[in-house]
């Protein structure tokens, strides 16, 4: 058996020095990073060798040579990762040329893993990569953000929660630690840089969900944000005032106006992004095509379904990205393409699916859906051939 070529290896030594006032800043109150606060210094020294792969990072320096002194800033969380930027030390100071243009991207790891052997390390980073392959071939590697898995040395939780502890992190993820980890990625920074604007939004479900009923009159996403009104819960995709069933036809262009003005974004949402909309709402349409309950019924006797229908559900939570540059083009990249554990994520799926449903949230009317504007699914109904018709919004004539 033929031996892999060594990887060039990016390490960063993390050296933390303490005043003897330091036990006075872990409990500060203030929400900044504390990077250059006079308790603590925070140092990371990058470092290339030719061995395995990875990322080192460590209370002290373990080299003669250091490598380059950097920083690490916290940047934001979602449900699955933390982010943070690398920053160079001093004015005249860049970034190693590897790390340009580069985010570390830290794991979470699930509350509850999938089975008794699940081991964190080869959940994330064979899995992560294999995902990534997965995808830019789905919708290109042009399409994605880049991502190259990196190892992180054990100790680093301690360091990365004390961090945490003064960032400016949202009110639901401030008592929440990071559990550490031995993986983490580099990703795409798709921070807009001089004169840019940076712009996303999630896409959500591009057809009706397999278990709506015929002739629903609200798709899944707005049924969704419908129910979440009543109990007093709005997220960042309910903000988007958005039914994704609009977005692929006709009409687009409009019901897009109803959520920005701003003439860059509406670019991005109605023409630059299309061909990913297009590709998502085919992979969501491939992957599944009977829904979670009946999947659910099936999973003892056939993996296949319970394997395509987390990828599906993965297409209907990742997020586009697209960044408008000065010379009016637009760079339009995906993320949040982790695949979900159907072990962790099935319960919660299935509950949302069945409450939906039972509930009658979707059949009421509503001021945003698609479904509930009969002049437009006349227009729209009219520009696709039957069986997409009845795909993408389940009906019939």
């Amino acid at each position: 058996m033929s031996q892999e070529p060594p990887l060039s290896v990016t390490e960063l030594f993390y050296n933390v020095r303490r005043t003897a006032n330091a036990e006075s800043v872990e409990d500060t109150e203030s929400d900044a990073l504390s990077f250059e606060k006079d308790e603590v210094s925070t140092t990371v020294y990058y470092r290339e060798a030719t061995k395995v792969n990875c990322v080192v990072f460590t209370s002290e320096p373990c080299h003669a040579n250091n490598g380059t002194p950097l920083n690490l800033e916290y940047v934001n969380e979602g449900g699955a990762n933390i982010i943070f930027r690398f920053l160079p030390q001093g004015a005249e100071a860049k970034l190693p040329r590897r790390l340009q243009g580069k985010l570390l991207r830290l794991p979470k790891i699930p509350l509850e893993p999938p089975d008794m052997h699940w081991n964190p390390e080869a959940y994330f980073q064979i899995p992560a990569m294999e995902q990534h392959e997965y995808w830019t071939e789905i919708l290109s590697r042009e399409a994605v953000l880049d991502l190259e898995s990196v190892t992180l040395w054990p100790t680093l939780d301690k360091l990365i929660n004390f961090h945490l502890g003064n960032a400016a992190r949202t009110e639901n993820r401030r008592s929440t630690e990071w559990e550490g980890g031995a993986v983490g990625f580099l990703t795409t920074d798709m921070t807009a840089g001089e004169g840019e604007e940076l712009h996303e939004f999630k896409p959500k479900w591009l057809a009706q969900s397999p278990n709506a009923p015929r002739h629903a009159r609200r798709c899944r996403t707005c049924a969704l944000r419908a129910k979440r009104a009543t109990e007093s819960v709005v997220t960042r995709t309910d903000r988007q005032s958005l039914c994704p069933l609009y977005l692929l036809t006709v009409l687009g262009q409009r019901h897009a106006e109803r959520f920005t003005d701003n003439p860059h974004q509406l670019n991005f949402i109605t023409k630059e992004a299309l061909p990913v909309l297009r590709k998502l709402r085919e992979h969501q349409l491939d992957n599944d095509t009977v829904g979670i309950l009946d999947v659910w019924q099936k999973s003892m006797s056939d993996a296949t379904p319970v394997r395509k229908l987390a990828r599906a559900m993965t297409s209907r939570d990742c997020t586009i990205y697209g960044r408008c540059k000065q010379d009016g083009t637009i760079e339009v990249r995906v993320g949040d393409l982790d695949m979900k554990p159907p072990a962790v994520g099935w319960p919660k799926w299935a509950a949302i699916e069945k409450g939906l449903r039972d509930g009658g949230w979707y059949d009421g009317l509503d001021d945003v859906c698609l479904l509930s504007n009969e002049e437009d699914m006349a227009v729209v109904k009219s520009c696709y051939e039957p069986d997409l018709r009845r795909a993408v919004f389940r009906w019939t004539e």
